[in-house]
C-alpha cells in the first residue's frame, strides 16, 4: 500500500507511515499483552490517541516439547525470551505511563486494556479513561492501576479501539501495541476476525497509524506477532527484554528527539534483529532453517520416482510451498515447469501439510494466496488453504492465452522480495497477444503490465525498488520439444521507464542465465549454466546442475559486463545480523551462514536457495 509522508508538527511528534485502516487486518492472531495507541480525533484535537494496554496474564508457558524448545533457543547474541519467572507487567504499565506524561497537551488519548474470558465478550476490553486533551497524567495514574488478569483477548480489544475511533475526525489517528505474547486465547478463525476488522475500518472511513512492540514474547510466538504486523503492512515489530528498551522504543516512536519530519522506519534494530527463514532444495530434499543456532530440518525427502521441484513463501512467511516432479514424466523447459507431480503447502506453525496433484507446477504466492500455472493448461489456479480443491484465477488487466496457440501453461509464474514485500509476477505465454510481456500480479486480482514487450522477453530479476530489471532474451537456437538445440541467450540490465538498456552479456551457445539478482548497492549478477538435454521422456532441454557455472557482474555505473569467477557465490542478508553464503563450484552448492561472529555451513549439496526476504 502506498505510503503517505506528512512532516511533523509539534503534537505528532513524528513523521509516520500510513495506511488505509483495512489494512490492519494483519492484525491477526499475535499479541497478548500489547499496548496499542490509537490516535484518532473527533473535533478537536489533531491527534488521538488510544493506549490499548494487554493486561492480560503472563502464566507458566509449562515444559517445551523437543521441537518447541529447538525453536526457542536464542539466536546466538540475543536476548533470551521471557518466561513467566522475569515478566513484569509493570514494565509496561511504567513505559506507558512515562510516555502518557510526555505526550504533549494538545494531544487527545484514552486508555483501553483487554484480556479476560472468552465468553466475556464485550467484558473482556474496557475503555479505562476516555480520551481528551491534558489526559497524560489521568492515563499514567490509571495505568499504574491495572492488574493482569484472565487470557490475552487482543481481537476483542482492536475491535472495540476501532469502535472508540469510529467518530474521529483527527488528521492523525494512531495505534501502537505492547504484547508480552504472541497469539490472541479466544481466535481460532482468524479469517473471521480480519473480515469483521476489515468491515468495521472500511466504514469508519479512518486513516491509522499502527506500530507493535513485544515486550518478552517467547521467541516461538515472535513470528505470529510478525504476521500481524505484515498482513496490515506495518513496520516490523520491535521485540524487547528489558524495561529500559521498552521505554525508550516507546520514546522513539511518539517523543523523537527533534521535531523535524523523521523516517517512516522503525529504528534500524527492529528489522535488523529479526532472522528471516531460509530454505533449500537438493538433489532429493526441501529443507528449512528457520533459527540459526537450530538444526535445519527436512520438509520433504524423496524417493528415486520424483525430485524437489521450486518453492514459494508466503508475504508473511506464514506459510512454505513447494512441488515435487515425478522423474518418470516429461522433461522440463526452460521456464522450469515439470508435469507430472505434486503442490504441497505448509502451515508453518502447527506443520499441516496439504497436498494437491498438479500437470504443471508453476507455484508462486500473490500475498498470502497460493497460485499455479497448472492444471490442464488453462490459466491459473488458486489452491485454499485448507487443502479444497484448486479453483480458476485470474487477475483483472492480465491478458488471456488462447488454448488453440499454447498447449501446456499458458503463463509463467513467479516471485521476487522487493525489500521486505513480496512481488508476483505472471509472463503469458504467446508470442505477440499483449503489450507487455510481464504483469505483476496482486492478491484481490489485478495485474499491472511491468515490462513491456517491444523492450523484452525474458524477465530474470527485478531491483530493490523495482525500477530496473534484468532481462534476457535468445539470440540463436530455440528450445524444442523432441529435441535441444545449442540456445545463446544474452542478459542485460533494463530501466522499463526510460527504456535504458546496458550492454549485454552472452557466455554463447549452449549457456542460459539460471540465476540473477541485484545487490543493495545496484550492482546486477548474473550466473550462467549449460542448458542440455535431459535423458528421459521427450528430451527437453534443462539445467545442468552438475557442471561448472559462469558468473558476470555488471557494476552499478560502469558500461561493461565482468567475468566474475568459475564458482558462482551469492551473499543474502536473512536479518538478525545474518547472512547465507552460497558458492556454487562443480556440482551442487555450498550453504554456510554467518553473522555475530560465527559461520556454520548447512548443507554442501544445494541446488537452489529460497530465502523469505530480499537479499
Amino acid at each position: 500500500m502506498a505510503i503517505r509522508m506528512t512532516a511533523a508538527t509539534r503534537s505528532s511528534r513524528a513523521r509516520w507511515r500510513r495506511w488505509a485502516l483495512p489494512a490492519v487486518v494483519a492484525v491477526t492472531a499475535t499479541a497478548a499483552a500489547l499496548t496499542l495507541f490509537v490516535v484518532g480525533a473527533r473535533s478537536g484535537p489533531e491527534h488521538r490517541t488510544v493506549f490499548l494496554v494487554d493486561a492480560s496474564e503472563v502464566t507458566s508457558r509449562g515444559t517445551p516439547s523437543p521441537e518447541t524448545a529447538t525453536q526457542e533457543t536464542p539466536s546466538p547474541g540475543t536476548a533470551s525470551q521471557g518466561t513467566d519467572d522475569d515478566y513484569d507487567f509493570s514494565d509496561i504499565s511504567d513505559a506507558v505511563a512515562a510516555t502518557a506524561l510526555n505526550t504533549a497537551d494538545d494531544d487527545a488519548l484514552s486508555l483501553r486494556r483487554y484480556g479476560g474470558t472468552c465468553d466475556d465478550t464485550p467484558g473482556n476490553t474496557t475503555q479505562v479513561v476516555d480520551d481528551a486533551t491534558q489526559n497524560g497524567r489521568t492515563i499514567a495514574d490509571a495505568t499504574r492501576t491495572l492488574k493482569p488478569t484472565g487470557q490475552p483477548t487482543l481481537h476483542s480489544g482492536i475491535l472495540a479501539a476501532v469502535d472508540d475511533l469510529s467518530q474521529s475526525d483527527a488528521t492523525h489517528n494512531r495505534v501502537i501495541v505492547i504484547t508480552a505474547h504472541g497469539t490472541d486465547a479466544c481466535t481460532e478463525d482468524t479469517t473471521k476476525f480480519e473480515r469483521e476488522l476489515r468491515e468495521r475500518l472500511e466504514s469508519s472511513g479512518l486513516l491509522m497509524d499502527f506500530r507493535f512492540v513485544g515486550h518478552r514474547v517467547p521467541k516461538a510466538e515472535q513470528r505470529s506477532l510478525i504476521r500481524t504486523a505484515d498482513v496490515g503492512n506495518a513496520p516490523e515489530p520491535v521485540f524487547t527484554d528489558t524495561s529500559e528498551e521498552l521505554a525508550s522504543t516507546l520514546a522513539e516512536f511518539v517523543l523523537p528527539e527533534s521535531y523535524e519530519a523523521l523516517p517512516a522506519e522503525l529504528p534500524e534494530s527492529a528489522a535488523a534483529d529479526v532472522f528471516r527463514p531460509v530454505a533449500w532444495t537438493t538433489a532429493k530434499e526441501v529443507r528449512l532453517l528457520e533459527d540459526p543456532a537450530a538444526k535445519p530440518r527436512t520438509l520433504a525427502s524423496l524417493d528415486s520416482s520424483a525430485n524437489p521441484g521450486t518453492v514459494a513463501w508466503s508475504a508473511d512467511r506464514m506459510w512454505i510451498a513447494w512441488t515435487e516432479i515425478s522423474e518418470a514424466g516429461t522433461a522440463v523447459s526452460l521456464a522450469g515447469h515439470r508435469p507430472e507431480g505434486v503442490i504441497r503447502l505448509m502451515n508453518l506453525a502447527d506443520g499441516t501439510v496439504r497436498t494437491w496433484d498438479c500437470e504443471y507446477c508453476g507455484i508462486v504466492f500473490a500475498g498470502d494466496r497460493l497460485i499455479s500455472n497448472g492444471s490442464d493448461g488453462t490459466g491459473l489456479w488458486t489452491y485454499p488453504s485448507d487443502g479444497g480443491a484448486p479453483a480458476e484465477w485470474s487477475a483483472k488487466g492480465l491478458p488471456a492465452v488462447r488454448p488453440e496457440e499454447q498447449l501446456g501453461p499458458h503463463y509463467i509464474v513467479f516471485s521476487h522480495w522487493l525489500g521486505e514485500e513480496l512481488a508476483a509476477y505472471a509472463q503469458p505465454l504467446q508470442d505477440g497477444a499483449s503489450a507487455h510481456s510481464v504483469y505483476r500480479i496482486t492478491a484481490d486480482g489485478t495485474a499491472r503490465g511491468v515490462l513491456p514487450r517491444a523492450l523484452a522477453d525474458g524477465f530474470q530479476a527485478v531491483d530493490h525498488d523495482g525500477t530496473r530489471m534484468i532481462v534476457s532474451e535468445v539470440v540463436d537456437g530455440r528450445d524444442a520439444q523432441g529435441r535441444c538445440e545449442p540456445m545463446s541467450r544474452r542478459t542485460m540490465v533494463l530501466t522499463p521507464a526510460s527504456g535504458d538498456q546496458s550492454a549485454a552479456v552472452a557466455p554463447g551457445a549452449g549457456w542460459a542465465p539460471f540465476d540473477a539478482w541485484f545487490t543493495a548497492d545496484g550492482s546486477a549478477y548474473v550466473s550462467y549454466l549449460p542448458y542440455h538435454t535431459r535423458r528421459i521422456a521427450t528430451g527437453y532441454c534443462d539445467f545442468a546442475h552438475n557442471e561448472q557455472p559462469r558468473a558476470y557482474v555488471l557494476q552499478k555505473g560502469a558500461g561493461e559486463w565482468a567475468l566474475v569467477s568459475d564458482a558462482e557465490r551469492r551473499v543474502r542478508t536473512i536479518g538478525g545480523g545474518w547472512q547465507a553464503v552460497s558458492v556454487r563450484g562443480d556440482g551442487a552448492a555450498a550453504l554456510t551462514i554467518t553473522g555475530r561472529g560465527q559461520s556454520r555451513t548447512l548443507d554442501r549439496a544445494v541446488v537452489e536457495v529460497f530465502p523469505s526476504s530480499g537479499s
